[in-house]
Order: C-alpha cells, then sequence, then structure tokens
C-alpha cells in the first residue's frame, strides 16, 4: 500500500489552480534608478566596555550553570543516599 503524503493529496489541486501566465520584468536599464538612501552615522563604539560587558555576562552565564549542577548533584547524591539506605 501507497503512503499518503500532501502532494499526493493536494498534487492534483495544486495541477489545476497553477497559473501559466508567465510575468517578465523590465530589463535594468529601462528602469529608472532610485536615489540611495543616506544612512546617520554611527555612534562611537567603546571597544573595551563591549569586551567587558560580554565577558561579565559570560561569567554570570557560567555561575549559573555551575550552580545548577551543584544542585543537580546535590539531589542525586541525596537519592543515591535514600536508595541505599
Amino acid at each position: 500500500m501507497d503512503r499518503v503524503c500532501a502532494g499526493r493529496v493536494f498534487g492534483p489541486y495544486a495541477a489545476v489552480q497553477t497559473d501559466t501566465r508567465t510575468t517578465v520584468a523590465a530589463p535594468a536599464s529601462d528602469r529608472p534608478a532610485r536615489p540611495r538612501r543616506e544612512r546617520p552615522p554611527e555612534p562611537a563604539v567603546d571597544a573595551e566596555a563591549l569586551i567587558k560587558q560580554v565577558v561579565g555576562k559570560l561569567q554570570e552565564r557560567g555561575a549559573a550553570e555551575d550552580e545548577r549542577l551543584r544542585d543537580v548533584m546535590r539531589k542525586a547524591v541525596a537519592m543515591l543516599t535514600v536508595a541505599i539506605g
């Protein structure tokens, strides 16, 4: 028995509904050129402050992960202690 999939269910419907007309875009030489939008100047970036901020976030994330792992280990030890008796 063949598998039923979306292609088999909707394939005939899609074939009937497809539009056979095609549209062709005008060549680039026929279209007028749009003026480029000017970007506002970017503010000065303090690289050292950004690096310190990223390092601080990574340390916080690492400390939180360490505490979570310690908590899991404490729970595992407590469960083993109860199981062993």
